[in-house]
């Protein structure tokens, strides 16, 4: 589930690391926002990043101080990016990292090389070095939006064991959820909803009716039984992240198994999107135990549907210098029992912007 789209779209509205793919909580408070930004529409070309050799790990946190007048310059450089996009045409970008051979090499440099690509967003917006993800998402034609994509497409090639399991990965940078992938004879595959903007893909779950028994979606209750409750029974690791591989790399549409394609679905969902979200997700198979098989705690994939409301509340902390009690925050505890900023920065990594500072452009309705 899109972060538990049914549950958080409604409401919707990363920290520096060190080497070893963790955090530092220690660094002297910056004002991020105050500082003179020049806002500048992204490039239209294809780019290729994730070089090993351009992507030294910064080492410290530069945490923001909270200012009522970087907030307002913030919005006013959203409206003028977004008055951009409409003016000129939106034209998203593709950034395909380097191919990735999971045999070889280890999860949290993989996920450093990610990580640099995914911060690097105008206007840049972070909460105690935790930064905010993409401004623009994918507007869906079926939810009324106008069918455009988001502002970047980050594509990961992978290679698991052998040529045959080859697959890459593409998440939108707003989120960096997974929403299509290609397989290994170069066809894409993308969720319902996202067709239009992988011209040609073969649609993954093409059935609309909700009572049809074929129906399915890229949210977590369509992909594993009880969604996020049963999301500790996931196996995770390096043997899972080339079972992944094998299976998407092979996946041929009405041939593959329905289950094994959830399967690979949910388990590079966890090890990629979740682990990017959340610093307590990725700590439980990444590093030293990459090597081994684990799995999350029940609490830990309580996280996953709340990740939107963190955010929500951790943006809402940092311009109004208090934790919300409302609502939004109420409902977070009974479900994650995270009551404070504290304990929320002790989990999270990277965070999805609010609605507040995103961009959309025109579509339906508008």
């Amino acid at each position: 589930m899109r972060d538990g789209i049914t549950k958080d779209k409604a409401r919707d509205d990363g920290a520096k690391m060190r080497p070893d793919g963790k955090h530092s909580k220690d660094g002297k408070e910056e004002q991020a926002l105050g500082e003179k930004t020049r806002v500048k529409w992204p490039l239209q070309r294809r780019t290729t990043a994730g070089k090993k050799e351009k992507t030294r790990v910064k080492r410290s946190l530069q945490p923001r101080c909270r200012t009522g007048g970087s907030t307002l310059l913030l919005v006013w450089m959203m409206i003028l990016v977004r008055a951009h996009a409409v003016q000129c045409g939106y034209v998203p970008v593709d950034v395909t990292t380097e191919e990735f051979y999971l045999t070889e090499r280890p999860h949290a440099e993989i996920f450093g090389i990610i990580y640099n690509i995914a911060i690097d967003v105008i206007p840049r917006l972070e909460v105690r070095g935790h930064h905010f993800l993409g401004v623009k998402d994918p507007e869906r034609l079926d939810l009324g939006g106008d069918g455009s994509a988001p502002g970047r497409w980050i594509k990961v090639p992978l290679r698991g064991e052998t040529d045959e399991d080859r697959v890459t990965l593409c998440f939108a940078d707003t989120d960096l959820y997974l929403l299509a992938f290609m397989n290994n004879v170069g066809t894409w595959h993308c969720f319902r909803g996202y067709e239009n903007m992988f011209p040609g893909c073969v649609v993954l779950n093409p059935v609309t009716d909700k009572n049809h028994p074929d129906f399915w979606n890229e949210q977590y209750p369509q992909l594993i039984t009880d969604g996020f409750k049963k999301m500790h029974t996931v196996p995770l690791g390096k043997r899972s992240a080339l079972e992944a591989a094998r299976i998407l790399g092979r996946h041929r549409h009405g041939t593959t198994p329905l289950p094994e394609l959830k399967s690979a679905l949910l388990r590079s969902m966890i090890m990629f999107s979740e682990a990017f979200r959340f610093r307590v997700i990725r700590e439980a198979f990444s590093g030293d135990l990459w090597e081994t098989e684990t799995h999350l705690t029940q609490p830990q994939a309580a996280l996953v549907v709340n990740w939107t409301n963190i955010s929500v509340l951790l943006w809402k902390w940092d311009r109004e210098g208090k934790w919300p009690e409302n609502r939004l925050s109420r409902a977070v505890k009974d479900e994650t029992e995270i009551s404070s900023a504290e304990e929320a920065l002790d989990v999270v990594d990277l965070l999805r912007r609010p609605r507040a500072v995103r961009i959309r452009v025109a579509g339906k309705g508008d």
